[in-house]
């Protein structure tokens, strides 16, 4: 697709993300009580409906974005190799930082549980079958797929960061994901976000950028997602039985 600029590309991309991300939460919102069944606890059906119905209207608006195969948009395995290397070398790195870091900050918080909702079996399936196969899925393919692609059309500069290049489509990208972790009203006009949480998706999607620009796909960045959602979870769970059983 032929480019318009730096600023029209910016806007569409703005638009669109807002566009996709508020309404499929919205929808959501509507369709998560029709399965109070399967969770009465409300743990994890609103968050995999919502990524689901994100991950399809991301689809749809690629598949429908003129000029831009569905390959340059990530969907493709050409580097599958150094995807898996990178893959398998950050959940060891992230295993070991993250375990670290969250027993440390549990044993000196002196929390019991960090989720607002029972930690039994089944949601404890539910969730963790979310964050290690949704996650990276949805949001992979609208933060780096969509938004790098059309942002990389005109802007086109890159970053140095030792021995690692990022271009500026991936820091925006970057900018744009972490400012999807705030949620807000407008009427009262409220803003809500966890600060931590913010630093945490800016850091991981300066990475997945990198990743993303490295290899041409999506593999490796949707693996790493989810693996860090994952094992952040399972780890915070385990911790929690073992630190307060």
């Amino acid at each position: 697709m032929k480019s318009y600029g730096k600023f029209f590309d910016l806007v569409v991309v703005l638009l669109l993300v807002e566009l996709i991300t508020r309404s499929s939460g919205t929808l959501s919102t509507i369709i998560t009580p029709y399965f109070t069944g399967i969770d009465p606890d409300k743990a994890f059906i609103w968050s995999w409906v919502h990524h689901i119905i994100q991950f399809l209207l991301a689809l749809s608006v690629m598949m429908l974005y003129p000029g831009i195969s569905m390959r340059d948009w990530g969907f493709n395995l050409d580097t599958s190799r150094l995807s898996l290397r990178i893959f398998i070398q950050f959940s060891l790195g992230w295993l070991i930082i993250y375990g670290i870091g969250a027993f440390i900050t549990l044993k000196m918080s002196g929390q019991t549980s960090v989720y607002p909702f029972p930690l039994t079996t089944r949601n404890v399936i539910g969730y963790s079958g979310f964050m290690f196969i949704m996650p990276g899925l949805s949001e992979e393919t609208l933060f780096r797929g969509f938004v790098m692609v059309v942002l990389g059309q005109s802007w086109k500069g890159i970053l140095t960061i030792g021995k690692l290049t990022l271009p500026v489509s991936g820091l925006l990208a970057a900018v744009i994901f972490t400012y999807a972790h705030i949620s807000y009203t407008i009427f009262p006009l409220k803003f809500y976000f966890n600060t931590r949480q913010l630093i945490a998706a800016f850091g991981l999607g300066i990475f997945y950028a990198i990743v993303f620009y490295k290899t041409k796909s999506l593999l490796g960045s949707i693996l790493c997602h989810n693996i860090s959602d994952g094992l952040g979870f399972i780890i915070v769970w385990l911790l929690s039985i073992f630190l307060f059983a």
